[in-house]
């Protein structure tokens, strides 16, 4: 995924190609500064771990640091109800 940050016109992660994103079912595509992702219209995780990792890559950026990119691992348990519930119980995220 390629995110691209207005302030410093810059962009981290893997290049994705926009005219290739498709929509489905779960989501239309949409691309968005940094600063102006609708977190609240997203699943509940996706504030937990899209933040952290671009807070990383900003850190990065900051130090001049060529290291890799922010790895992580977890996972999120969401309560019961489907796709109609958007509750996260507990969630692991190692980083």
């Amino acid at each position: 995924v390629q995110f691209r940050n207005a302030t410093h016109n810059t962009c981290k992660g893997t290049i994705i190609d926009p005219d290739a994103i498709r929509a489905c079912d779960e989501m239309i595509p949409e691309w968005f500064d940094w600063g102006e992702i609708p977190l609240h219209q997203m699943f509940a995780d996706d504030s937990i771990w899209l933040t952290y990792y671009l807070s990383s890559l900003d850190a990065r950026r900051d130090k001049r640091s060529h290291a890799s990119l922010p790895k992580m691992n977890g996972w999120f348990h969401f309560a019961p109800g489907g796709d109609g519930n958007n509750q996260i119980l507990h969630y692991f995220l190692d980083t």
